[in-house]
């Protein structure tokens, strides 16, 4: 896709190319994937720290899923995250 999108329309060099995705849906081997491709920013989708509200807010994910992404992103080490 990336090479794709350079080919078509061109990517500056050091170009921010984020993208986003909720705890729960992604493992280190696939953020390391994104990564390995141009991926320099992730974004996760977390709306809160508690169980409770991440339930009451529909979330499909857990606390635990958070944290696990958390290690995630902190092993593979994308340019910036939020």
């Amino acid at each position: 896709l990336m090479v794709a999108l350079d080919k078509k329309f061109g990517l500056a060099a050091g170009a921010e190319v984020t993208m986003e995705a909720d705890p729960g849906t992604f493992d280190r081997a696939t953020l390391q994937a994104f990564v390995d491709t141009g991926v320099t920013r992730f974004s996760m989708g977390v709306q809160a720290f508690q169980d409770e509200l991440l339930e009451a807010c529909g979330r499909a994910h857990s606390l635990y899923d958070v944290y696990q992404a958390v290690e995630a992103v902190h092993a593979v080490g994308p340019r910036s995250w939020s």
